[in-house]
C-alpha cells in the first residue's frame, strides 16, 4: 500500500494541487477533531432499503419497498511511523496514537462524524471495528476500519408527571384512566371520539366492541345510545 501511495503521489507531483479527498473525523460535537494523515484511495459504501418480500395468494411474491437502511463504510487507512512527503497533516501523530484515540472513541458508547471532502458524505457513525497491521518493515500501521451510521433519534420527553422513586430513580406507573361501566354516545360524537375520550385513543373503539359484542356495524351508532363500558 505505501508504494501505492507514493505513486499516486508522484502522478500527481507535476500538478500545483494534487486532488486529494480530506477524511475528516469529530467527535462530541466537535470538541475534538482528527483528520487521516494520509487519505486512504479508496472506500467502499453501502447503502440498501428495508425492503420485504411477501406471498399472497394469486399473486406470488410482491416486493414491499421499506425504509432505508443505516449506511456501512469500510476502508484501509495508513497510519505512518514517520513523515513521508504524501502526509497531508501538519501535527502528525504517532500510528498507536491514532489507534488510541480510535479506540476511546469506538468505546465510549457515542458516535463519531466523518466527513469526506469532495463527496456527500457527512455523516454520524459508530465505530464497529477495525484491525490493524503492520507491514514493509517501516513501523507504519494499516488499519481497516469499519463504520456505522448512527441516527439521532427525537423521542418526546415523557408526560408522566409522576414523583420520581428515591430508591429505583424511576417515574411511578401513571395512574390509568379509569373506564365508566356505561358510555353514552354524545351528540356529534362517532365512535372514534368516543374511545378517545373514554380510553384516551381512538383504535381503542375495538375495546366499546368487544364489551358489546351486539354491535355489528359501527356506523349504525346514533347519539344517545347507552353501550356497556367495561
Amino acid at each position: 500500500m505505501l508504494r501505492m501511495v507514493l505513486m499516486e503521489y508522484l502522478n500527481g507531483a507535476d500538478s500545483q494541487k494534487p486532488e486529494f479527498k480530506r477524511f475528516i473525523f469529530s467527535f462530541d460535537n466537535k470538541a475534538e477533531r482528527l483528520e487521516l494523515p494520509v487519505p486512504p484511495s479508496t472506500f467502499n459504501l453501502k447503502e440498501g432499503q428495508c425492503n420485504q418480500v411477501v406471498n399472497i395468494n394469486d399473486l406470488g411474491d410482491i416486493n414491499l419497498i421499506g425504509k432505508r437502511r443505516l449506511v456501512m463504510m469500510d476502508f484501509t487507512m495508513l497510519l505512518p511511523a514517520r513523515k513521508y512527503p504524501f502526509v497531508i497533516v501538519q501535527d502528525l501523530k504517532k500510528p498507536d496514537e491514532y489507534l488510541a484515540i480510535l479506540r476511546r472513541w469506538k468505546e465510549s458508547g457515542k458516535p463519531c462524524r466523518l466527513v469526506v471532502t469532495g463527496t456527500a458524505i457527512n455523516h454520524a457513525f459508530a465505530i464497529e471495528s477495525y484491525t490493524n497491521t503492520t507491514k514493509d518493515g517501516t513501523n507504519d500501521l494499516y488499519v481497516t476500519i469499519s463504520l456505522k451510521e448512527y441516527r439521532f433519534l427525537n423521542v418526546p420527553a415523557s408526560n408522566n408527571e409522576a414523583a420520581i422513586h428515591s430508591d429505583t430513580g424511576l417515574k411511578e406507573r401513571p395512574t390509568e384512566k379509569q373506564v365508566p361501566a356505561k358510555i353514552e354516545i354524545k351528540k356529534g360524537k362517532d365512535m372514534l371520539d368516543t374511545a378517545r375520550e373514554v380510553y384516551g385513543k381512538g383504535m381503542e373503539y375495538r375495546s366499546i366492541l368487544r364489551n358489546n359484542d351486539w354491535i355489528s356495524d359501527i356506523k349504525s351508532i346514533k347519539p344517545g345510545y347507552i353501550l356497556k363500558g367495561r
